[in-house]
C-alpha cells in the first residue's frame, strides 16, 4: 500500500489475494474480483514509479551520494499497463450491459427499484432516504419516470461505453457519469469498496493534463 518493494510485493500482494480467491470461493464478492484485476495491472506497471516509498528512498540516495534526483521516465510497462486497464474496463462495463438484457426486469424497467429499495443493501434506516422512496412511488408517473431513466441511462452507459469513451467528445461525458453511478450505488446499495474499485478503473482514462490516452509516466 505504500509502496515500498513495488516490484517484489506487488507480485506477493496479487498472489496472496488470488489465493484467498480459491481458497474461499463461497465468500467471493465482485469486489474481490476488482480488485484482483487491479493487482494484476499493479504487477505489471511501474507501481512505484512515483508516489511510492521506493521513489523517497530513491531520491534520498541520490542525494546521499551527492547524485542528480533521478527523474521519472516515460515507461513502456506504464503504458501497457493503463492500456490493458482501459481494454479491461470496457469489457467489463460491455458484459454487465449485455447481461442485463437477458432479464426480464431490465425489459420492464423495474430492476432499479429493486436496487434502491432492496432493505438488505439500502439504507432504509435513515427516514430520509425512506422518505425519498415514498416520493418516487407517489404515483404512477413519477415511478415509472424515474425507472425508465434509470434503466435506459445505465444500460446506454454499459453498453456504449466501450465504444463511445475512446471518443474525446463522449469521453469526459462518460467519466462524470460513471462518478454519479458508482457514487449511487456505494450509497444506495453499501457496496462502497466496489464502487471504490470501478473509479480506480476510469481513473486509467485521465491524465495530468485531460482525460484521454494511457500516461507515459
Amino acid at each position: 500500500m505504500v509502496g515500498f518493494g513495488t516490484r517484489i510485493t506487488s507480485v506477493l500482494t496479487w498472489f496472496g489475494a488470488l489465493s484467498y480467491i480459491h481458497r474461499d470461493p463461497a465468500s467471493l464478492f465482485g469486489a474481490d474480483t476488482m480488485m484482483n484485476i487491479l493487482l494484476l495491472y499493479l504487477m505489471i506497471g511501474p507501481s512505484g514509479a512515483t508516489l511510492s516509498v521506493d521513489r523517497l528512498l530513491e531520491r534520498w540516495w541520490a542525494r546521499r551520494r551527492g547524485l542528480p534526483v533521478p527523474v521519472v521516465e516515460p515507461s513502456v510497462s506504464a503504458t501497457l499497463a493503463l492500456r490493458l486497464i482501459q481494454i479491461h474496463v470496457c469489457i467489463i462495463y460491455l458484459a454487465a450491459g449485455l447481461s442485463k438484457l437477458q432479464g426480464q426486469a431490465w425489459w420492464t424497467g423495474t430492476a432499479p427499484w429493486g436496487t434502491i429499495a432492496n432493505p438488505e443493501y439500502a439504507p432504509m434506516q435513515y427516514s430520509p432516504y425512506v422518505s425519498f422512496l415514498k416520493t418516487v412511488v407517489a404515483t404512477r408517473w413519477t415511478f415509472e419516470l424515474a425507472m425508465t431513466i434509470s434503466s435506459l441511462s445505465t444500460l446506454a452507459f454499459e453498453i456504449g461505453y466501450a465504444f463511445l469513451i475512446w471518443r474525446p467528445g463522449f469521453r469526459k461525458l462518460l467519466l462524470c457519469y460513471a462518478v454519479l453511478l458508482h457514487f449511487g450505488i456505494g450509497m444506495f446499495m453499501g457496496l462502497k469498496t466496489f464502487s471504490i474499485l470501478m473509479l480506480a478503473f476510469n481513473m486509467a482514462f485521465c491524465s495530468r493534463r485531460r482525460c484521454g490516452g494511457p500516461s507515459a509516466s
